[in-house]
């Protein structure tokens, strides 16, 4: 139908963690870990019960476009990687 496009992935923030589901079919990229610190109380901040990978570490998401795809890439504050993907 005019104006669907197809959708390579989402990204979202705000759990206070790194997350990554997929829904339908679609990577979720859940990335709230550059800001306020988390609560030790695991209940505010929760993992997805269907999270592939969860994480609560300061972090950042780098998104890598190029011809041969795109990728992403979840670095924590002290720069290791710590979940990679390759986006269809």
């Amino acid at each position: 139908a005019a104006g669907r496009g197809r959708i390579t992935a989402g990204i979202a923030r705000h759990h206070h963690r790194y997350e990554r589901r997929t829904v339908d079919g679609v990577p979720l990229f859940t990335v709230g870990t550059g800001g306020a610190s988390r609560s030790a109380d695991e209940r505010l901040t929760p993992r997805s019960a269907d999270a592939a990978v969860s994480l609560a570490e300061f972090g950042v998401l780098r998104v890598d476009d190029s011809p041969r795809g795109v990728s992403a890439v979840f670095i924590d504050a002290p720069g290791r990687v710590r979940d990679r993907v390759d986006l269809p």
